[in-house]
């Protein structure tokens, strides 16, 4: 009787660790989706779109940030694709501009330049702010 009692405590702490384990997201390889409801691909492109940021001062740079920019809109929630689309399209207007200068960073655009793109596309990039922190609330990022 004591043992078949040990086996089943075992078993209950068993179970109570892996189900703790899969409400924290620790089983994150094999669920389709995180704790908040987005997926886990989600995630990984918004960290991918946040990370290459630093970076965007060649072509095939922004080539692949406009790649996964455009994965993160396909993968983001309904409820918030009109936002995601607003994002992709802030950030194909700025691969536009800055192509124009030799894909230099955005800080080391002509001032003036600079402040009339920043005036001109200040709704879409406060909609775009909106979209940012739902994935950064989302996927836990900073």
């Amino acid at each position: 009787m004591m043992k078949l009692r040990r086996v089943v405590v075992g078993l209950m702490a068993v179970l109570l660790v892996v189900g703790a384990a899969m409400a924290c997201g620790a089983d994150a390889a094999t669920s389709p989706t995180s704790p908040t409801g987005v997926s886990s691909s989600f995630c990984e492109a918004f960290r991918q779109a946040s990370e290459s940021d630093l970076n965007l001062t060649s072509k095939a740079a922004w080539d692949q940030r406009l790649a996964v920019t455009t994965t993160l809109v396909n993968l983001a929630p309904a409820e918030q694709q009109a936002n995601a689309k607003v994002y992709l399209q802030l950030v194909t207007d700025r691969y536009q501009l800055v192509s124009q200068y030799n894909y230099v960073s955005v800080q080391q655009l002509p001032a003036d330049v600079r402040n009339q793109f920043i005036a001109t596309h200040q709704s879409q990039q406060d909609q775009s702010n909106i979209f940012i922190a739902y994935a950064k609330a989302a996927c836990n990022i900073g």
